[in-house]
């Protein structure tokens, strides 16, 4: 039984003083007035809409900002200054360790007032040179994934990104097969076996339920991604939020369901087992304990947990067993491949003939006489309930009879299982600390 716990592994992650975090995305941009003159000292709040988190800044002497460290979602920006409107731009979508660029050009009036400027923000990103694809949560949970054989893996979803290529292991932008680094959160969870990176991965990575998006960088890594050189694989795990969010699924498949096979039909055989089930929950939301503690804006959990069970037949082979008269000693119908009679000799009657050779008689008419049983054989023949399973009249298949007997079923059961259990605290506009179990 293969489980995650058997690699648990604990992130913890505060987040002060700006240090480095692939997962993060940031958001910059320059503040002028109505005659295109910088705006020095103004207000610059980024609002996470699902958790009302707040980071603050103010604009450089040139009029610059940047906004570091922000978790991905969609935040609404804030900007305001002495005699001027407050500027919104309330539908910033941040993807992870991406760069946004947000300018805001400024409108005399009162600050009660404001001006909310929607569009679409820019694709091309000219504040940094970094290469990449973001898998985003509409991707992740939209998209469907093949449940076949195994347990669903987030790289069934990285394909789809054209830096990606899967020949038998998985390369990034032409990189060396397994020479690509993995972060989860933020944290370095690279294998140490490069060649099998694809397959670790899939096991020490949450369950895609868990996932709200990752990214796959080419080129233009930042300074935390030196590391990597292959290539660049940013898995971020989902965080509660102010209202609570549940999921229960269950994707199956069973050989009830399937029609039989060509050959099936033809040998009158039932179908191969399959009996495949991958199901499991996930739960979110803010730490809540009626009259003790009101976690919102402030406390969030996640948890996931996925079942993988898959109970399928065996490959089908061909045996060939003894026909039911030969449990009676006759062997009548014994043949070679080329359907020559195969006798079957007394080895009561072994003698030397005049050339010095050993012979034996064949019993007469192919047929052992029961008389001649030993009491042993007799209680191993009693317990042998096998008969043939492929009877054949035309005998085409099995004319000799050779592979009379198929084996179609078995009992191979895989179970897999994975969960995640993800608090996550805000102490502030600058302080917030994260904690992931897998």
């Amino acid at each position: 039984m293969r489980l995650t716990l058997s690699v648990a592994t604990v992130w913890l992650a505060a987040l002060t003083l700006g240090l480095a975090q692939s997962d993060r995305a940031t958001i910059v941009g320059t503040v002028t007035d109505p005659t295109g003159a910088v705006t020095p000292g103004a207000k610059v709040k980024a609002v996470n809409l699902a958790t009302n988190v707040e980071r603050a800044t103010e604009t450089t002497a040139a009029g610059d900002y940047t906004v570091p460290q922000l978790t991905i979602g969609t935040y609404r920006g804030e900007i305001t200054a002495p005699g001027f409107k407050t500027f919104v731009r309330p539908d910033v979508i941040l993807t992870a360790g991406i760069t946004v660029r947000v300018d805001a050009a400024l409108t005399v009036g009162a600050i009660s007032e404001s001006v909310s400027v929607t569009g679409k923000i820019q694709a091309l990103q000219t504040d940094s040179s970094r290469v990449a694809t973001a898998i985003t949560n509409r991707f992740v949970e939209d998209l469907p994934l093949v449940v076949g054989g195994a347990m669903r893996s987030p790289f069934n979803l990285a394909l789809i990104a054209p830096e990606a290529r899967n020949t038998g292991n998985f390369s990034i932008g032409g990189g060396q097969e397994g020479g690509w680094d993995l972060t989860v959160d933020g944290i370095s969870a690279t294998p140490g076996a490069p060649f099998d990176q694809k397959l670790w991965t899939s096991i020490n990575t949450p369950s895609v339920d868990a996932i709200t998006e990752f990214s796959m960088e080419s080129s233009g890594f930042k300074a935390e991604f030196g590391r990597a050189g292959g290539g660049m694989l940013s898995f971020v795990t989902k965080s509660g939020s102010n209202e609570f969010h549940g999921s229960a699924y269950e994707f199956l498949r069973n050989d009830k369901f399937d029609s039989n096979d060509w050959f099936g039909n033809a040998l009158n055989r039932p179908r191969a087992i399959l009996k495949q089930n991958d199901f499991g929950f996930t739960a979110g939301g803010p730490w809540y304990i009626p009259k003790i503690y009101d976690g919102r804006n402030k406390t969030f959990f996640f948890t996931s947990y996925e079942w993988f069970r898959n109970r399928r037949g065996s490959s089908t082979s061909f045996q060939t067993i003894p026909l039911p008269e030969m449990y009676q000693g006759d062997f009548s119908n014994w043949k070679d491949s080329r359907g020559n009679l195969m006798p079957v000799y007394d080895p009561a009657t072994l003698r030397q003939d005049s050339a010095g050779r050993w012979v034996r008689d064949p019993f007469p008419s192919q047929r052992i006489p029961q008389g001649r049983f030993s009491e042993l054989s007799k209680k191993v023949m009693s317990l042998a309930t096998m008969r043939p399973n492929m009877p054949d009249p035309s005998g085409i298949l099995n004319p000799n009879p050779r592979n009379n007997y198929v084996v179609y079923a078995g009992g191979n059961v895989e179970p897999w299982d994975k969960f995640d259990v993800k608090a996550d605290q805000n102490f502030g506009s600058k302080h917030r600390v994260g904690f992931l179990f897998h």
